[in-house]
């Protein structure tokens, strides 16, 4: 049963549903209202009560647990929103507990239309027949929600996490992001940010969002920039709004464990401690290092009231959230103060739209983009994933995901056909982020990237339109096939995706100069104006580095 939300026509009416917990899963009978919207049945004959009329699905196997067995060619998504096995799951896995900031969820949707939402802590595995779920809250089980995955996901989000009508600001969907880390390195200074967005410019590259990489600032636990490095950032801003960039600062709560700094944030209660009091510290790539103690709301305040002098003071238009390698430095804190925590840093990009989270660290609704990070280090492995963590997020409840291939900026390459083929799948995304000196190409290499931004420019009121509606709907702009083409054999597709529900993008993610793409039934038309009907199969040339979708004429 194909769904429409009554979005295209301006309708937003909504209904009641009432959940009826039963006394033998509760030892009570409660009643829960919660309003989702109204949906459309395409295919008349069939209704959309199933949606309304939750049957649990439920098996009890011991106090604390439940199990979900999949029905017959059931296939379930879910669970790692960072990353994680390939979905639909085949392979057994085991999640200990669905923590605030670990990329877990407590989340699966299958495209039968069921789901089951957990509270945060559930522990889930899968034994490659069977779902155990472990942990409090456990008496709903499996919802049946309708007969799709698509079904399946809205009722689960309107459910359990509505949408919060924010919208990330647009120049995310409309402007390059360009990490600068990879080119400026660890000793990067005011003049080499203006000279990067100088050769950019010069270059014939459209201007963007420049990001400044961590290091600017002093580390002593309130954001400021170091002067020594950045004399006149007011100035600096002034000439990159000039030039056509914005500017984003990159945010971690990490310091350096030594020198006049990090005395004065442990003197001032500013850092995370161990059991005997001393600042907890670790060792990085970045060095020796302390963690900026975020469970503290009185530390959470003075640290965003930084970051809110830097907005108003020098007209720095946002930030870079990056938690780095601060994982160990939380993993030993409880649960609550290690939620705590994550909410404190989610709440920093209240400050402003123009904001990046470089992972997942909130759960689902989260009203920011949040990148998915290949962890490969073979750098074609890596463009062979990049999908599959954007898609899992999607099906996790974060509705504006993309993909990152560069990590904070600092992961290059120099070969040049792998550099291309990175920016494709990048310019497919919701937020085209550009994180190697593309002036450092040549010839075709530099043509293809220029192309590439060129194309992307196209697609950007399209695509912050749906994420428009996406802050209304729940649903991701990165989408599954089988999410928007139910029932058509695209569960086990991992190389194409929906951008929004009229742009099928299928990028090369190997140096082959050609690839086959599956175009479901409609009409599909492709960047230089060629039909397709589908359903078909059709192979295409990809070997000349060009940012290649087709789009469905009249959308779906």
């Amino acid at each position: 049963m194909d769904i429409e939300i009554l979005r295209q026509r301006q309708v937003y009416s909504s209904a009641t549903l009432v959940i009826c917990r039963s006394k033998t899963l509760t030892g009570m009978r409660t009643k829960v209202t919660v309003n989702v919207p109204v949906c459309r049945v395409v295919m008349r004959k069939f209704i959309f009560a199933a949606a309304f009329c939750l049957a649990f699905v439920v098996t009890r196997a011991q106090e604390g647990s439940l199990v979900i067995e999949p029905e017959r060619g059931e296939r379930w998504w879910g669970v790692y929103a960072g990353g994680g096995p390939s979905m639909p799951f085949a392979a057994p896995f085991a999640v200990d507990a669905t923590v605030a900031g670990s990329g877990l969820v407590p989340i699966l949707v299958s495209d039968d239309g069921r789901y089951f939402q957990g509270a945060p802590g559930t522990g889930i595995s899968f034994d490659g027949r069977k779902f155990t779920l472990r942990g409090d809250s456990l008496c709903k089980g499996a919802v049946k929600a309708g007969k799709t995955l698509r079904e399946a996901y809205i009722v689960c989000a309107h459910t359990n996490f509505p949408p919060s009508d924010k919208v990330p600001a647009a120049e995310l969907f409309s402007m390059p992001v360009y990490l600068t880390a990879g080119e400026l390195g660890a000793g990067h200074t005011q003049e080499g940010v203006l000279d990067y967005a100088r050769r950019i410019v010069a270059g014939g590259f459209p201007a963007g969002i420049v990001v400044i990489p961590a290091g600017w600032d002093t580390s002593d636990g309130i954001p400021a920039f170091d002067q020594r490095y950045y004399p006149d950032p007011g100035a600096m801003c002034r000439e990159l709004h000039g030039l056509g960039f914005r500017v984003m600062l990159t945010v971690t709560p990490l310091i350096g464990a030594s020198g006049r700094s990090y005395r004065r944030a442990a003197d001032g209660n500013m850092l995370i401690c161990s059991n005997d009091g001393a600042p907890f510290t670790g060792v990085s790539d970045e060095g020796c290092q302390a963690c900026i103690d975020l469970v503290s709301n009185r530390v959470a305040v003075a640290v965003k009231q930084g970051l809110e002098s830097l907005y108003n003071d020098y007209g720095i238009d946002g930030f870079r959230f990056d938690l780095g390698d601060c994982l160990p430095f939380i993993s030993h804190l409880g649960d609550e103060s290690r939620t705590a925590f994550m909410q404190n840093w989610a709440g920093l990009g209240d400050l402003s739209g123009l904001c990046l989270y470089s992972s997942v660290v909130a759960m689902p609704s989260f009203p920011y983009v949040c990148e998915s990070q290949t962890v490969s280090e073979d750098g074609w492995k890596a463009l062979g994933e990049a999908m599959d963590g954007p898609v899992a997020m999607g099906l996790c409840g974060y509705a504006y995901p993309t993909a990152n291939l560069y990590g904070s900026g600092n992961k290059t390459s120099s070969d040049a056909a792998l550099m291309v083929r990175s920016l494709l799948v990048s310019a497919s995304m919701p937020v085209c982020i550009v994180g190697f000196a593309p002036w450092r190409l040549a010839g075709n290499d530099l043509k293809s990237v220029k192309d590439a931004l060129a194309q992307r420019a196209r697609l950007a009121e399209y695509i912050t339109e749906t994420a428009r509606e996406s802050s209304k709907t729940a649903e991701p702009l990165v989408r599954h096939m089988e999410y928007q083409f139910p029932r058509n054999g695209f569960a086990d597709c991992r190389d194409q995706f929906m951008l929004g529900p009229r742009y099928l993008f299928a990028p090369a993610v190997d140096s082959s100069a050609t690839r086959t793409v599956r175009l479901p039934r409609g009409t599909w038309i492709d960047r230089n104006g060629k039909r397709y009907k589908g359903p078909v199969v059709a192979r295409i040339d990809v070997s000349g580095g060009r940012l290649q979708w087709f789009e469905l004429t009249g959308g779906k």
